[in-house]
This record gives structure tokens, sequence and C-alpha cells, in this order.
């Protein structure tokens, strides 16, 4: 299992993230853990021209190979994920959605509903 210290090694080398099938998706941008946890759950990839779409990405089943994260979902699949609001913290309702296009179920944190979520070192 990836740990959040690595996941961020990758994001401070502006690493690249490739799809299940070696497609290029596009850059490491945040990592979100769970409060309480400290497991890495979602992941910020910066898509499009110049890196000016996020996308978040289910950290279940993903994989460094060759200085690439791999994730297991297809480039067009995670294109057509709903658009990431980097503010640090998820809405219950924006986890939901997120979980229904992947069709992953998340762990939940000890805290109340266990539905806060931050960025990896912070």
């Amino acid at each position: 299992m990836l740990k959040s210290a690595d996941i961020d090694t990758l994001a401070d080398a502006g690493a690249g993230v490739l799809a299940v099938d070696g497609r290029r998706i596009g850059q490491v941008g945040e990592v979100y853990v769970v409060d309480g946890l400290r497991v890495p759950l979602w992941l910020s990839v910066k898509t499009g021209l110049f890196g000016a779409i996020n996308r978040f990405v289910p950290m279940q089943g993903a994989r460094v190979e060759g200085g690439y994260l791999v994730v297991r979902y297809s480039k067009a699949r995670v294109k057509e994920a709903p658009p990431a609001v980097e503010d640090g913290h998820f809405d219950p309702d924006e986890e939901d959605n997120l979980c229904r296009h992947y069709g992953v179920e998340v762990p939940r944190g000890p805290q109340a509903g266990g539905r806060k979520i931050k960025t990896a070192g912070t």
C-alpha cells in the first residue's frame, strides 16, 4: 500500500500519472487522506493544457512504476470524473459523487461521520 509520504515525494517531483493501460493522464497534484487515518485515499491529477483542470482519482490499487504513479482506471474514466476543487476538504456530496463515479467505497475516519478529508502533510 502506498503511503502519504511516498505520494508527497512524487508530487514534489512533479511525477506523471498513468492510466491502467499506460496512457498518460496528467501530473500528481495533492494527496487527500481521511483525518485520523493518514491513509492516502484520493489524489488530484492535473490534466488538460498546462494542468489547468484537476480531477480526483481513488488511490485504491495505485502503484509506483518507473517514476510514475499508475492508477487502476482508464484515462477516459478519470477525465469524465467531476472536476476537483482543491480547497483542502471534501464535503459529503462531493465524496459520494466521486465514489459513485468510480464505483468505490471509501473507509471512514474516526471523526463524527468520518467525512472530513484533507491534504496530506497538513
